[in-house]
């Protein structure tokens, strides 16, 4: 009972560190604080080197793994959140789309008398802004 809950509690705390984003060393302080609490745990619970190491093993493998697929999680979500960014991007291009105009707009000269008298109208609220 005492290594299935050492090994859940591992997988705990790996999958939290990957969803937190955090950097990958930041896993190596957590295996050696499990490592020691195990070590700990399992002589004075009476377990012998075998299974005391056994556990040890199996609680470093969870943390790696629950850290990469805390990871994982964490990046899947991050995507949606860029997606939300979308209607940011395209209002950036607008403002590129309407500075790149004025530009052209300075090096040629449009001559009025061959614009439609629609064009001229937008023309017109085109320069009052």
């Amino acid at each position: 009972m005492w290594a299935v809950l050492s090994v859940a509690s591992a997988a705990a705390a790996g999958t939290a560190l990957g969803l937190a984003r955090l950097k990958v060393w930041a896993v190596v302080p957590t295996i050696v604080i499990f490592s020691l609490i195990a070590t700990a745990i399992g002589s004075g619970v009476g377990l012998n080197f075998g299974r005391i190491a056994l556990i040890v093993f199996a609680g470093i493998t969870v943390v790696q793994v629950s850290y990469l697929i805390g990871a994982v999680l964490s990046e899947a979500t991050t995507r949606e959140r860029v997606s939300d960014r979308v209607p940011a991007k395209q209002e950036l291009l607008r403002i590129m789309r309407t500075a790149i105009g004025e530009d052209l707009r300075a090096y040629f000269e449009v001559p009025l008398d061959a614009v439609p008298p629609q064009l001229r109208q937008k023309l017109a609220l085109l320069e009052a802004r």
